[in-house]
């Protein structure tokens, strides 16, 4: 917003969540899709992606904010489930 470009376009009317929602699209889209498909397993889902268990949740934070999945942080799951 303070740079130059502001000068030659009205940022003011950038959809920055939008911006936002599809430059985190691909990664974080596929693993809420594995998610809602039925894996459950953060640390599987981190396996099939090479990520971190962290990082597994942190994709699935944005993801429901952005309505591609149901993830709930404080919801206890049966953890015992193997996918």
């Amino acid at each position: 917003i303070n740079s130059k470009l502001n000068d030659l376009f009205d940022l003011s009317k950038v959809d920055w969540e939008l911006c936002h929602k599809n430059a985190q699209k691909n990664l974080v889209k596929e693993v809420c899709d594995l998610y809602m498909s039925g894996v459950k397993t953060l640390t599987y889902i981190g396996q099939q992606f090479h990520i971190s268990r962290s990082t597994v949740r942190n994709y699935l934070k944005r993801g429901a904010k952005f309505g591609w999945c149901d993830y709930a942080p404080n919801r206890k799951l049966n953890t015992t489930t193997q996918n």
